[in-house]
């Protein structure tokens, strides 16, 4: 079945995203995930962005069981309470 890549809307077949569309890989775990929350907080620091206190997590703007992703632009830094209030 033929339909538009949701990405850029060539035409392809099966799946709804071309493989220059595809989303990078959802979860890093261990040493790669401890990096990015670093450089998270050296770019947006460590306020939560819901309250203002003292961050030590960071959260998922958009949720990864929607398809949200671990890159730096949809990761912002969140206090622990924030987090988990969130929820995904």
């Amino acid at each position: 079945m033929t339909r538009e890549c949701l990405g850029c809307g060539r035409l392809i077949e099966g799946g709804s995203r071309c493989s220059s569309c595809q989303p990078p890989p959802r979860r890093l775990r261990g040493r790669p995930w401890r990096r990015m929350r670093e450089r998270v907080f050296a770019a947006k620091g460590r306020t939560c962005v819901y309250c203002g206190e003292p961050a030590g997590e960071v959260d998922h703007v958009v949720p990864v069981k929607v398809g949200g992703v671990d890159t730096i632009d949809n990761l912002m830094p969140a206090c622990r309470s924030c987090n988990r209030h969130k929820g995904g």
